[in-house]
């Protein structure tokens, strides 16, 4: 049987993947980030489009 031997990533890689994984950590701030993958939007778009009201979205991105 072989032995399956995966590369190790850099602590300081891992460190960096911990802390954006923790900035979208929440289901909102996920789907902004979905939403954001296809270009820029506006706040008024996300909620007129998406649903998402405005204190919501704003809320996400200030949460630490």
């Amino acid at each position: 049987m072989a032995r399956f031997s995966p590369e190790l990533i850099p602590e300081d890689t891992l460190d960096r993947a911990v802390e954006i994984l923790k900035a979208v950590a929440s289901p909102i701030r996920l789907q902004i980030v979905n939403i954001l993958i296809s270009g820029e939007c506006q706040v008024a778009e996300i909620y007129k489009t998406y649903g998402y009201n405005t204190v919501s979205c704003v809320s996400a991105a200030q949460q630490p």
